[in-house]
């Protein structure tokens, strides 16, 4: 595609369905079905039989922690393309990113505080700011900010220690207690609320009202920690930035031509994560920062197998490529599906919903196993067949644009 604009290309719009990246949408739906088992996971406590441990431990292992990198990961790559966009049209992103920014965080607030306190998207929100003056960097000013909140991170304790000190012991002191105060607010809301899920004769409307007051109040709390001196521990940024980089590169775009080192890549994933998991879980280092170490090698180390390996299938064998090709329904209409989780699952199981009895673990995984496969694929291969975006999706772009965006396909 030319870089000067052409007749009716003078500004961005949607991304049509003949310019979608197939594997991308398969990553995004398999990240979804990923963020489902994270959200909602069910208990696995000392009451919990031996299936319950072990299936809670497998997920540990392979999911708890390498699903939201990989949604990360696909927001920077994301951004990436909306450059490489722009610049085949000849036309600026920035305004538009930031518009559609600000409604990602209008919608990640409603979730958060109206139907589930576990929202991401206003983090992502703030967080995908950061990569309006950073897209301009070359590679080797970026990658160093993909490390320094990972290195931070490993250190959090003394970090976070360090940079509550810089204006002085008695600033320290005002923060901690600040946010132990904040913190127990939070909890007593909590429990407010879990007498209410507990006591069958509350009232709907009065169990709603005390699950928002309590997510409001942990939404609060939640912004002030991102805005902190916490904010550069934040290992989404690492994500974000890693994202542009391989976007821009168009690695994923165009996996088929970088099937080597997209093999090197899962494999030295996978030898990270089966590294990090025998340090976490068999030797169980006594320091900290190398019991860390080790769940960074675990967690990052599958996010990074996850993303490399089903580039290379997906790219290599066409059956394996047609068996994963249903996800890519689901990855077609993201933000309706992610928010359509947290309702389903909210309001089967809050007081204020059907209040059904929270399932073990096993059972928790083999319902979202269902939903997922069996009414969030059917249902978005449905859709996408007739629609252009999913219900949210299409709001979120209605906010971006401005204006009412066509929804019929055809």
């Amino acid at each position: 595609m030319s870089a000067a604009a052409a007749p009716g290309q003078d500004r961005l719009a949607p991304v049509a369905a003949a310019e979608r990246v197939e594997l991308i949408d398969i990553l995004r739906g398999f990240a979804l079905l990923g963020i489902l088992m994270v959200n909602f996971w069910g208990s696995a406590g000392e009451a919990a039989n031996r299936l319950d441990r072990l299936v809670s431990r497998i997920l540990e292992i392979t999911v708890l922690s390498s699903f939201y990198p990989l949604f990360a990961f696909l927001f920077g790559l994301g951004f990436a393309m909306q450059l490489l966009r722009a610049r085949a049209r000849g036309v600026g992103v920035v305004e538009l990113y930031v518009r559609r920014m600000l409604a990602l965080f209008l919608i990640g607030s409603f979730h958060a505080v109206v139907i589930w306190s576990g929202d991401i998207l206003r983090t992502y929100a703030i967080l995908g700011l950061l990569l309006i003056p950073l897209h301009r960097l070359r590679d080797r000013w970026l990658w160093p900010i993909v490390a320094v909140p990972l290195v931070l991170g490993l250190w959090w304790t003394q970090v976070t220690a360090f940079t509550a000190g810089l204006s002085g012991p008695d600033a320290a002191e005002t923060t901690m207690l600040r946010s132990a105060a904040d913190q127990e607010n939070a909890m007593n809301l909590y429990n407010v609320t879990q007498r209410y899920e507990a006591d069958p004769t509350a009232g709907r409307i009065e169990a709603f009202a005390s699950a928002v007051s309590e997510r409001w109040q942990w939404y609060q709390w939640s912004l002030w920690w991102l805005f902190s001196r916490n904010f550069f521990l934040n290992d989404v940024i690492a994500f974000f930035v890693l994202g542009l980089i391989v976007g821009r590169h168009r690695i994923i775009q165009e996996a088929g031509r970088h099937r080597r080192g997209l093999a090197m890549v899962a494999a030295a994933g996978l030898a990270a994560s089966v590294a990090g998991t025998l340090g976490a879980l068999v030797v169980e280092p006594r320091n900290r920062v190398l019991m860390d170490l080790s769940w960074y090698g675990n967690n990052y180390g599958t996010t990074a197998c996850y993303i490399a390996g089903l580039a290379l299938v997906v790219t290599t064998w066409p059956r394996v490529a047609a068996f994963l090709r249903p996800l890519a329904a689901a990855g077609r209409i993201p933000l309706t599906n992610y928010l359509l989780q947290s309702i389903v699952m909210t309001l089967a199981f809050a007081r204020y919903g059907l209040g059904l009895e929270r399932p073990s673990t096993s059972l928790w995984l083999l319902i979202n196993l269902t939903f997922f496969l069996g009414i969030q694929i059917p249902f978005s291969r449905w859709w996408v067949a007739r629609f252009r975006f999913g219900p949210a999706d299409w709001v979120w772009r209605c906010m971006t644009y401005g204006k009412r965006q066509p929804m019929r396909l055809g």
